[in-house]
């Protein structure tokens, strides 16, 4: 979900014009929107023994991925679009595996503490977007137009 809310909006941007900041904020919107509605689907796929929701959700994440490698490379918004509903619904994939496997290995004294855990870990990882940023002094690379 970090690819399509921080990257994809900056690598596109020049495709925009001055509608970067609407954009960027459509892309936010849509990505979590997606994540939230995907959640409610996914519980369907889950089944306790086998890995299927485990198998959906990382197989939507290198999809997402690689499209919006696609987008980046082609500078094309559409394909942005694309990857922010693919990698939300990845996301929203992503939190219910983690959730139900909380939900099978805690006792039940302990599941709300471990939910809470669970849940504080997974969102360190909106975070990562600031651990690959350019050093200091350089540049993104140049799209072009």
């Amino acid at each position: 979900m970090s690819i399509a809310v921080a990257y994809l909006p900056g690598l596109v941007k020049s495709s925009l014009g001055d509608n970067a900041l609407i954009f960027s904020t459509g892309m936010t919107a849509l990505c979590a929107a997606t994540g939230i509605a995907t959640q409610p689907l996914a519980r369907f796929v889950d089944r306790p023994g086998k890995p299927w929701l485990l198998g959906t959700a990382l197989g939507l994440v290198v999809v997402g991925v690689l499209v919006a490698a696609a987008a980046a490379a082609l500078v094309q918004p559409a394909l942005a679009v694309l990857a922010a509903l693919i990698l939300g619904a990845s996301y929203g994939c992503c939190q219910v595996c983690g959730l139900r496997e909380v939900q099978r290995i805690a006792r039940p004294d302990r599941l709300a503490g471990l939910t809470a855990a669970y849940q504080a870990v997974s969102y360190l990882g909106f975070a990562g977007p600031t651990h690959f940023r350019p050093p200091a002094g350089t540049y993104p690379p140049e799209t072009s137009s």
